[in-house]
């Protein structure tokens, strides 16, 4: 192998792991974990395909820290494609000349074995392009795994896989074929509302057999980020080339219904498009993102010090127009009217957060209803355990002086310095209940919007009770 091959591939690995540009780049090169264990594997396959004494001895020290560090074997005459990936890596074993196509994803605790024995014809795994491979699955002997396949938890492998199927089990079996999606683009966006428990639904959603959701990052909101819009609609195709074989893709897009410019983008690029929104009582919503911010060092003032700021400090720059928008945010019948003036109201959902964490699993199936998958018996059928759900205890800064001095050094640019010490002074708390003056006058301020999300909530009581509901505080015109 070439040396200039050899950068060509961890070029690539790093753009796959969002590396764009210097600074993520440098990031990616030294803090990111997936990264860094693929980057020891091309690093050694570079020195075992050009073995000298000297070579030798790195293999030795890099197979050393590989262990060491990940618990994971991979062996460096192994075949990795370009655009792999390991989310979790952590006890993954990869064979001497087992083969691992373009864009495939490995969960932890895989382990891709021979069968045979030593001198007589030890066979090693083929893994199909664009495949998924999830936790604790085995993998043995030369079987060829087709394109796109998908490999459940601790599945047990030693049969040939089909293109497109999906497989479980010990030992595995084929459980189904999936047609594969020929969308460029989402069939549905989940329209993030921020700190409205989006992250729930979207858990669901991303771990369901038949959905890709595109990874969650803020370098891919097209449609609601003014500066990424700019990259253009081929670009924004190019991030669902190789999705595999699912029925649906989606895209979790933050700022769909703050942004007025997101409403006709997404009509003029995908007009068949459903759209999902979760919306929590603007006041509460408005508090919360406030108490992440401070979280986050990003804030010092006090609550009503910001609601009082907030007009002036939005028109600095479109980064502070989308990080401290506290009350706007949270004028919903605007935005939503805007909605359902440019789309029918049959491919639109509006889920009230309160309601959702009371009625998770309704939510979930009515979810997969409106999107046109069966439903489940149970959550399980899609999260089959409850640690890969995630979690986000309320967590505050301890000490007021070191937030001060964060949000000082934040404010110099220096931002992974700033969160590294803030870090070390968070502690589990609760954020304290808001004077109760400030929420009456923003109980006048948000008078239409509460009565708005007070109308969603009434409609999926009754839904929930059997009831015929009616919706109509909605401006339902379509243009």
């Amino acid at each position: 192998m070439k040396f200039a091959c050899f950068l060509k591939l961890v070029k690539n690995d790093l753009k796959g792991h969002g590396g764009v540009g210097f600074l993520k780049g440098f990031l990616i090169f030294f803090f990111n974990q997936p990264f860094r264990l693929l980057l020891n594997y091309r690093f050694g396959n570079y020195l075992h395909h050009n073995r000298n004494p000297f070579y030798n001895i790195l293999i030795l020290i890099l197979k050393k820290v590989q262990i060491q560090r990940r618990n994971c074997d991979i062996s460096y005459s192994a075949s990795i494609g370009g655009g792999v990936k390991f989310p979790h890596p952590l006890s993954i074993v990869i064979g001497d000349f087992a083969k691992v196509g373009e864009g495939v994803m490995i969960w932890q605790n895989v382990t891709l074995g021979s069968s045979g024995r030593i001198g007589v014809g030890l066979k090693y795994p083929t893994i199909g392009e664009y495949s998924r491979i999830y936790a604790g699955a085995v993998i043995i002997g030369g079987v060829q795994i087709g394109q796109n396949a998908i490999i459940g938890a601790n599945s047990v492998v030693r049969i040939d896989l089909p293109d497109n199927s999906v497989a479980a089990g010990a030992p595995a079996r084929v459980v189904k074929i999936v047609a594969r999606n020929n969308r460029s683009v989402p069939n549905f966006l989940l329209g993030g509302i921020m700190k409205s428990g989006t992250t729930n639904l979207d858990d669901y959603l991303r771990m369901h057999p038949d959905i890709y959701m595109l990874p969650r990052s803020m370098a891919t909101s097209f449609f609601d980020n003014n500066d990424i819009y700019a990259n253009g609609i081929e670009w924004y195709n190019s991030l669902f080339r190789n999705v595999g074989s699912v029925k649906l893709i989606g895209q979790t897009s933050a700022d769909c219904a703050f942004n007025d410019q997101s409403v006709l983008r997404i009509k003029e690029h995908i007009p068949d498009c459903k759209l999902i929104f979760i919306l929590r009582n603007p006041i509460d919503r408005g508090y919360s993102q406030y108490w992440h911010q401070i979280k986050m060092a990003r804030e010092y003032r006090s609550w009503e010090g910001v609601i009082s700021a907030e007009e002036r400090r939005m028109k600095r720059s479109y980064f502070s127009f989308r990080m401290f928008s506290y009350i706007s945010r949270g004028k919903y019948k605007s935005q939503f009217d805007r909605y359902f003036n440019h789309f029918p109201k049959e491919q639109i959902m509006l889920i009230p957060f309160e309601f959702m964490m009371q009625n998770e699993f309704f939510v979930v199936n009515r979810v997969l209803n409106f999107l046109g998958l069966d439903t489940v018996e149970k959550i399980s059928d899609i999260i089959p355990d409850e640690y890969n759900k995630k979690t986000n205890p309320a967590m505050l800064p301890g000490n007021k002086i070191i937030l001060y001095l964060c949000y000082f050094i934040q404010s110099l640019g220096f931002i992974r310095i700033s969160r590294f010490i803030l870090n070390m002074t968070l502690i589990e708390k609760r954020p304290p209940k808001m004077n109760i003056e400030t929420r009456k006058k923003l109980e006048s301020f948000f008078k239409d919007d509460i009565e708005f999300h007070n109308e969603i909530s009434a409609w999926w009581e009754k839904e929930l009770k059997g009831q015929e509901p009616e919706f109509t505080g909605i401006n339902q015109d379509v243009e």
